[in-house]
């Protein structure tokens, strides 16, 4: 049987001649050799090999027994489990389940039983559960919420509040949903279509 380090030796093998020129032919310059930790991928236009970068990005996870103080700044996704005092950003996604004092803005966002007192936006949906309590306005393309929110909603398209919700500021959406039992407390917007 093949080790790691044997079966990516012999795959790297097959991609280059002894010399590391790349072979010429067309089955060669459509293969796709993928490692478990780096991909390489064959160029179509001069056929060398090079690695990419991973598709997937990494997650930071901030253990329920940690406390941060200033701003947190990733590239990646990120799960809160403690506590963040300062501002969040994220090119990925962010994951709340501890407690932020601070603005969060990421790709979408998360909340399960979490505490933030900052404004949120997100690129695409905020998701805030029934045991969420949120003190600040909220941005985002959509947002299903069953928690707590005081502040302002903003949203480009659709915004569901479920049983549990509580919303106490201004409502902004294209369409919005409301379950029996959630409460608003404030002005609702929705803009007429063209």
């Amino acid at each position: 049987m093949m080790g790691y380090k044997d079966n990516f030796k012999s795959a790297f093998g097959e991609m280059f001649n002894s010399d590391g020129s790349s072979q010429n032919t067309d089955a060669a310059a459509d293969e796709t050799t993928q490692d478990e930790e780096l991909v390489f991928i064959r160029d179509n236009n001069n056929g060398d090999a090079s690695p990419s970068a991973p598709k997937e990005y990494p997650v930071t996870v901030i253990s329920n027994v940690t406390t941060i103080q200033g701003k947190v700044t990733t590239e990646g996704h990120i799960d809160i489990n403690g506590t963040i005092d300062g501002d969040v950003e994220a090119g990925g996604n962010i994951r709340i389940k501890g407690t932020v004092t601070g603005n969060v803005s990421g790709n979408k966002i998360e909340m399960i039983s979490c505490v933030l007192n900052g404004n949120t936006t997100a690129k695409t949906d905020v998701v805030i559960d029934g045991g969420s309590n949120v003190t600040g306005d909220i941005t985002a393309d959509s947002l299903v919420a069953n928690g707590k929110v005081k502040g302002n909603v903003t949203v480009e398209n659709n915004v569901l509040l479920q049983s549990k919700a509580s919303i106490k500021g201004d409502v902004t959406a294209k369409s919005l949903g409301v379950e029996n039992g959630a409460a608003i407390s404030g002005s609702i917007s929705i803009p007429e279509s063209n």
